[in-house]
Parts: C-alpha cells; sequence; structure tokens
C-alpha cells in the first residue's frame, strides 16, 4: 500500500517491534595484532611462491618453529628448524635463514608449529645467566600515555618509574630496572587499550624487592614504564 510512513517500511521482528540496525564501532588492532598480521602475510606469499614453483628443487631456507610458543618465551634449539623454500622478495628480507642467532631470543608473538619465524616476530634477548631471568609474573592497568602512548611491545625491556605524593613534595624513584615485558592485553578486547585509555601490562621479574616495589607503586603512585636499552 503506497502513503505508508517510513515505519511502514522497516522489517518487523518477532513481536511487531522494528529492527534496528546497530552500528559497531572500528577499533585499531593492536601490537601483537598487527604483528600476527604480518606473519600470516609472510607465510601466504610463502605458500604461493612454493605452490607455484611445484616440480623445481627450491633455492632458499627459512627457520621454522617446531612447537607452540608464547609471546615471552626465550628461544631454544629445540623450537626452531630449517626448510627449504622460495620466498619472494618482499619476504624474504624478513625471514631468517640461521636458527643459531635465534637461540636466547624472545617472542613478541604467538608462534605455532611451522610458523615461519620472522624478524618482527622477536627481540634479542638482553644477556645474563639463568639465576638473573625473570621468576615472578606481576600484571596491572596502566593509562596508555604513561606506556609510552602504547608503543611497546611484549619482549621489550623497561624500567619502571614510580612518583609519590604531589607537589614540591613529591618523590619520583625507579622501582624496577631493564625488567621484560610479557605481554600488553586488554583483558579480551580486540584491541590492546582498555578502559578509558588503558593497557594492561604484564612483567617479568626477578625477586621479591621487585615485585613488591612494582606492586606498591601501581597502587599508590603515578607509573610510568621507560624503554630501556639492553
Amino acid at each position: 500500500m503506497q502513503g505508508g510512513t517510513p515505519a511502514d517500511d522497516q522489517p518487523i521482528d518477532s513481536v511487531g517491534a522494528p529492527r534496528r540496525g546497530a552500528r559497531r564501532r572500528a577499533t585499531l588492532p593492536s601490537g601483537r595484532a598487527v604483528v600476527g598480521g604480518l606473519l600470516i602475510v609472510t607465510s601466504m606469499l610463502v605458500v604461493f611462491v612454493v605452490a607455484s614453483g611445484a616440480g623445481r628443487a627450491p633455492t632458499g631456507r627459512a627457520v621454522v618453529a617446531t612447537r607452540s610458543l608464547p609471546v615471552g618465551h626465550r628461544l631454544d634449539a629445540g623450537d626452531l628448524a630449517l626448510i627449504d623454500l622460495d620466498a619472494p622478495d618482499p619476504a624474504s628480507s624478513r625471514l631468517i635463514t640461521d636458527p643459531s642467532i635465534l637461540v636466547g631470543a624472545i617472542t613478541t608473538a604467538p608462534l605455532e608449529p611451522d610458523d615461519l619465524i620472522v624478524r618482527s616476530a622477536i627481540v634479542a634477548d638482553s644477556g645474563g645467566d639463568a639465576a638473573d631471568r625473570p621468576s615472578h609474573e606481576v600484571a596491572f592497568p596502566l593509562d596508555r600515555a604513561r606506556a609510552l602512548d602504547g608503543r611497546l611491545a611484549a619482549g621489550e625491556l623497561v624500567d619502571v618509574v614510580a612518583t609519590y605524593g604531589s607537589g614540591d613534595s613529591a618523590r619520583t624513584d625507579v622501582v624496577a630496572r631493564q625488567v621484560r615485558i610479557l605481554d600488553l592485553d586488554d583483558a579480551g578486547k580486540s584491541n590492546a587499550l582498555g578502559s578509558a585509555g588503558q593497557v594492561v601490562v604484564t612483567l617479568g621479574l626477578a625477586d621479591d624487592e621487585q615485585v613488591v616495589g612494582v606492586t606498591k607503586a601501581s597502587e599508590v603512585a603515578a607509573v610510568v614504564l621507560v624503554r630501556s636499552a639492553p
């Protein structure tokens, strides 16, 4: 029937109410999602070349993971294997062809068996023997602006700086030096931002003193993460 109102033209649900389209708010991908996307794109490029070159011997080599590896994992020889393949020029520059140079490196993205290991998925180990490696983990929310505007990544080293009080009586201390970021997350959301522009950071700490210092600072002080060179 012509001459109806706009509401007459809307679809009706089972109880007679017009259905309304819900517009989903777009979000930016996290750094870890970007790294994961790069891993997928690189793998697709290599698989395409291998498939298109079937019947002839591959001319290149690359390192892959032999098992599932979490973010923040320190690589050892058993985690790595070398395979033969052909890779296009855009992908070959990101591939690693010598497993020995990866031993001791830290993963900054999760890896599955047979995943290619690209340079953006690892960071160099900062050195130190087993006694110096993190034995504790602590996680806490932090304003994005206090975590280098969210430009930090798992595997990087940071200093934890805390300011207690305010005004002229404020005191600023470094409560932990060169601690490793094990993860940056948002408690299950699709990007690395939590509520009110926060990130949830997980740090690997070496001893009880660091655990107490960082935990207290996260509760009563203004905490800033400072990127630290190895």
